[in-house]
């Protein structure tokens, strides 16, 4: 069963994207801004959530927990 996430482009309108997580390939912080960048086949979009943020909504903690 896939699963989505939601995030926010870093664009001018805080565009929402919703992302199939098997679908992304990596995600990298861009330590500057505080934002995180997530590759997909293609392209790479810079998200306004936190390289943490994201992560923890990949994979959450609990998530393999027995």
């Amino acid at each position: 069963m896939a699963r989505f996430i939601e995030l926010t482009a870093v664009d001018k309108t805080g565009t929402k994207i919703t992302f199939n997580i098997e679908h992304i390939v990596s995600y990298t912080p861009e330590g500057f801004t505080g934002t995180c960048r997530i590759m997909v086949p293609g392209v790479i979009i810079e998200v306004q959530e936190s390289y943490d943020v994201v992560k923890k909504l990949i994979c959450p903690p609990n998530l393999y927990a027995n």
